[in-house]
């Protein structure tokens, strides 16, 4: 018998703001995101949120409170991206395109036609500005409609 569908994203989920040796530790547990009671099952865990549905992933409604029913449901990749926080997205803004991310450092990423990307972090804001202002005029995206 396989392992049921949704079991992984469960673990992961309880990894993520649980264990401090976890990559995104600090994205989820070192941020304060926990995870209720009734959760720390599997059980408990799957008869609140029953099978995943192919296509979704778990989401958080509001991503500033924890993994508890009625802050979670099985979303798609476009449910997910329409539910995070607003980004910046004035094609004149100085950081546009540029991230900051919790270690520190600055992403660069571009979008085009709903397809992001990533072209690379830098410690500076001012390094991030000039590696997307580099890679926006050699790559000719400025030519192009950006849909951020």
């Amino acid at each position: 018998m396989g392992v049921p569908n949704g079991y992984w994203t469960w673990a992961g989920m309880k990894a993520r703001c649980l264990n401090p040796n976890h990559k995104n530790y600090h994205q989820y547990g070192g941020r304060g995101i926990t995870v209720c009671d009734e959760w720390m099952t599997w059980e408990g865990f799957f008869k609140s949120m029953g099978d995943r549905p192919d296509g979704h992933t778990l989401d958080r409604i509001d991503g500033k409170k924890g993994y508890y029913p009625g802050n979670c449901r099985w979303a798609t990749k476009q449910q997910q991206i329409d539910n995070r926080k607003p980004q910046k997205s004035s094609a004149t803004s100085k950081t546009h395109g540029i991230n900051q991310r919790t270690k520190g450092c600055y992403a660069v990423a571009l979008s085009v036609h709903n397809k992001s990307k990533y072209f690379g972090s830098r410690h500076t804001l001012e390094e991030a500005i000039e590696l997307r202002d580099e890679v926006f005029y050699e790559r000719e995206f400025h030519r192009l409609v950006l849909m951020y």
